[in-house]
């Protein structure tokens, strides 16, 4: 789990201006690291819960593919990554609920150097869990 690292995410990010900021990436396929990405804005943890049952009841996941949801509590143009997991379809509400009455958003923090290290040497950085996945599996048949 990482903050986007793309100039085009970042964009995207920058772009939505609202207490918070919700991305979903939904694989397109297992094997490929391309994502639909969702991006929209929220005003409450709460109602970031909402807008990601919202964004995946209009947009359905790939069965067996992980889900990437990140929020990102925003302060004028200053971004903090607030949640970041990647989990299957069925978990999404559960962990949204939780996050929704969370009483203090702890910062994200970003990766250590070894985990950083491990991504490059996979073909990153990467902007998702999936595509990180996907370089790996790739990995592990070539060798």
């Amino acid at each position: 789990m990482a903050d986007v690292v793309s100039d085009e995410a970042r964009r995207q990010i920058a772009s939505v201006r609202s207490p918070f900021v919700v991305r979903l990436d939904l694989p397109y396929a297992l094997d490929k690291p391309e994502t639909e990405v969702l991006v929209e804005g929220a005003q409450t943890p709460g109602h970031c819960s909402v807008m990601v049952a919202l964004l995946l009841a209009e947009h359905t996941p790939i069965p067996d593919a992980n889900i990437q949801v990140r929020v990102w509590a925003c302060d004028g143009d200053s971004r903090q990554l607030v949640f970041d997991e990647t989990m299957q379809a069925h978990s999404v509400n559960p962990l949204m609920a939780e996050f929704a009455v969370r009483e203090v958003l702890e910062r994200v923090p970003p990766l250590d150097e070894a985990a950083e290290e491990a991504r490059r040497a996979l073909g990153g950085p990467f902007d998702t869990d999936h595509a990180l996945a996907v370089a790996s599996l790739n990995a592990n048949r070539t060798t």
